[in-house]
């Protein structure tokens, strides 16, 4: 379930980044305005989304531990159990 919302959050992260992008673009296409402000939001949206693509190639790359089985007597209950035919 963790992993579900982390990547919904990658998600919803990257799309607010390209309407950042968006704005930053559209700020600088205006002519009566100073465009300083919106070039540092373009270098910093474009910063936020090459970090987003980093995090997500160096998670890929991760490799998952295979899961351990779990012993006998660890708080699991066993339904089916051995019958003893031998002492009868």
């Amino acid at each position: 379930m963790p992993a579900i919302i982390g990547g919904l959050g990658i998600i919803a992260f990257a799309m607010l980044e390209f309407v950042a992008l968006a704005l930053g673009i559209a700020g600088v296409c205006q002519s009566d305005r100073r465009k300083t402000f919106s070039v540092l939001g373009i270098v910093f949206v474009l910063t936020m989304i090459l970090g987003t693509i980093f995090i997500i190639v160096v998670g890929n790359m991760i490799e998952d531990e295979p899961a351990k089985p779990q012993e006998a007597g660890s708080g699991r209950i066993d339904v089916m159990r051995e019958v003893d035919t031998d002492s009868r």
